[in-house]
């Protein structure tokens, strides 16, 4: 995962006992100078202690890459809230998401992750998140649901973050109000319903891949949008079926369908006539 350095106890530690030598090295010299050299050497000490205080208690963020392939690091981006990311790993699996967050490591979620609020998940080079398995699909609900929400995923530079969902019996993968990819691969599965539906809102794919498998074979969309349109500007969608919205439109990547657009089609979409 793509950290700046944390700045850790050992480290702060070390800071101030440097800091102490130079307190040590220029007060005695500042006192047998005259009352202006004096004066200008404790002023130069006390900048040098407040910087290092300064640099000491600097946000420590993560990086991400946005839609152009610029990267930005969230403690430095301007936004504010996301200057410190939760971290979900092994050991820290919230369910309810609101938010920030960046996936380290290998996580499986065994239930429901609900999203209270529009949430950002970055999905942090070699760190893979799935809910349910190919194996062990999740059946008591949907993998990913958010009522009004919408869910942004970012990558970051070597875009090999993945997220996975399972799901079975008559219940949406993904239910939530927009997606908007940016990066990483994300996989949403879904046997007996829609497997990504977005409910009054619209799907951006500018980066990464996005994979979107329904049971073709009951004529289940692959992706519905419920008044909502699909833009893909860059990367790769992969859809086993149908995609119904009221519009897609296509100015790059390399987006396919073994289904039909269920709504005006605008070039580059490799499809069958719905």
């Amino acid at each position: 995962m793509r950290k700046m350095e944390m700045i850790t106890d050992e480290k702060k530690n070390k800071n101030m006992k440097r800091i102490m030598n130079m307190k040590n090295f220029f007060a005695p010299s500042a006192w047998r100078l005259g009352g202006a050299a004096r004066r200008a050497a404790t002023a130069l000490l006390l900048c040098v202690m407040t910087c290092a205080t300064a640099w000491a208690s600097v946000p420590q963020g993560y990086d991400y890459i946005d839609a152009s392939g610029t990267t930005h690091n969230t403690a430095m981006d301007g936004i504010g809230e996301n200057d410190n990311p939760t971290v979900i790993n092994s050991t820290n699996k919230p369910t309810t998401l609101s938010g920030w967050y960046v996936v380290s490591g290998n996580v499986n979620y065994t239930e429901t992750v609900t999203l209270s609020d529009n949430t950002t998940i970055i999905l942090a080079d070699g760190a893979h998140l799935s809910i349910g398995t190919s194996s062990n699909r999740i059946s008591s609900g949907n993998c990913i649901y958010a009522d009004g929400k919408s869910l942004t995923i970012y990558g970051q530079t070597n875009q090999t973050g993945t997220l996975s969902v399972y799901n079975r019996l008559r219940n949406n993968a993904v239910y939530v109000a927009g997606y908007t990819q940016h990066g990483g691969t994300v996989t949403i599965d879904g046997t007996d319903q829609v497997a990504l539906f977005l409910d009054d809102g619209d799907l951006t794919l500018t980066r990464g891949t996005l994979i979107v498998n329904a049971s073709y074979n009951y004529g289940w969309n692959s992706i519905t949008l419920s008044n909502g349109h699909v833009t893909v500007s860059g990367g790769t969608l992969s859809a086993n079926s149908h995609i119904k919205a009221d519009d897609v439109t296509v100015s790059g990547g390399t987006p396919t369908t073994t289904g039909a657009i269920i709504g005006t089609a605008t070039l580059g979409l490799t499809h069958a006539t719905a």
